[in-house]
């Protein structure tokens, strides 16, 4: 004969999850050895990216620190629940994107411009020192009228808790010295008693007279008296800017002599007699004396007759000398010069003189 009896045996469920990971931190381009206990659990990522394989860590590409959770699961075993632990540690970004500037250094002229260039791609550009602009990849120098060194910068921004990179480089900027003085004033021949308007490009030079005197006011040359004719050779200056020198244009042209003075012989005509003088004048002064016919003499301005016996006509001539260019010119004067009859009367009889 047989008699059962049946009882409940419940199982101990000591099997816990021991993630025995490391929490040492560990940066971006490095892996990191999972572990746990008892053998047989699973790892999970709670929080922070990557990726497990098999029992490695690999981080994700971060800019910032990031805290990552690593879970390490028991699975349930029968009536036995499954168990985890987690392990906390620190993956730090490797901010190892430094900005680059490849741009050329080469010189360049004020009417040139410069292609930049920089890696990675997607920083910006600046311009630290020298002047100008920047479109897009393209750098365009200020006008200048010296040489300049110009800076430019390369620029990756922040990311996260990597901090913004910078490259400069450096080149220098000539300038073009294409301002050159052209004077544009007319060759054409003027007189004396004319004046010249003066022109020249670009504006802003300066006049002066390089030979054949004169005087500029403004931008009008008014010749010399002169009494031959004279060259004359104006200059036009555009100054120095800079390290563009001083630049200069001569225009030469003739001015001729205007020959107005003309000798005027004012003597009155009258008439006197051979005891008589006669005052000699003449304009313009400073012009000389001469008898042409009829005798007598002449001093300083007086005119003394020849002792004569017949009315006699005399020329007077005043006479303006040549002065260069300009000939002499002369004016003459007639006026009679009567005898004085004053011989005594003969008182002998029957004769008479």
């Amino acid at each position: 004969t047989t008699d059962d009896v049946t009882f409940t045996v419940t199982p101990v469920c000591d099997v816990v999850a021991d993630n025995t990971t490391s929490t040492a931190s560990i940066t971006e381009s490095e892996t990191k050895t999972l572990s746990g206990s008892p053998a047989g659990g699973t790892f999970s990522i709670v929080s922070g990216g990557g990726s497990i394989s098999g029992t490695t860590y690999t981080p994700d590409d971060i800019n910032t620190d990031t805290t990552v959770v690593i879970r390490y699961t028991i699975a349930a075993d029968g009536d036995c629940a499954a168990t985890t632990d987690d392990v906390t540690f620190t993956v730090t970004p490797v901010c190892d994107v430094v900005a680059d500037n490849t741009t050329s250094t080469a010189s360049i002229t004020e009417d040139e411009t410069k292609t930049l260039s920089g890696a990675p791609a997607g920083g910006t550009w600046s311009i630290v020192s020298g002047g100008g602009s920047i479109s897009g990849t393209t750098y365009t120098p200020d006008d200048i009228n010296t040489d300049t060194t110009v800076v430019i910068r390369y620029t990756i921004a922040a990311d996260g808790d990597c901090a913004a990179t910078t490259d400069d480089v450096t080149f220098t900027v000539t300038p073009v010295c294409d301002v050159v003085a052209n004077n544009t004033t007319s060759n054409a021949s003027i007189t004396e008693d004319e004046t010249k308007t003066l022109s020249g490009a670009p504006a802003g030079g300066t006049w002066s007279i390089v030979s054949g005197g004169g005087s500029i006011s403004g931008s009008t040359y008014t010749p010399d008296d002169i009494n031959t004719d004279t060259t004359v050779v104006i200059r036009y200056t555009i100054a120095a800017d800079g390290d563009c020198a001083a630049t200069t244009d001569d225009v030469t042209f003739t001015i001729t002599s205007v020959c107005d003075v003309v000798a005027d012989n004012t003597i009155s005509t009258a008439s006197i007699t051979e005891d008589e003088t006669k005052t000699l004048s003449g304009a313009p002064v400073g012009g000389t004396w001469s008898i042409v016919s009829g005798g007598g003499s002449i001093s300083g301005t007086t005119y003394t007759p020849d002792d004569i016996n017949t009315d006699t006509t005399v020329v007077i001539r005043y006479t303006i000398a040549a002065d260069g260019d300009c000939a002499a010119t002369s004016d003459d004067v007639t006026f009679t010069v009567s005898p004085v009859c004053n011989n005594p009367v003969n008182t002998v009889p029957g004769t008479q003189t």
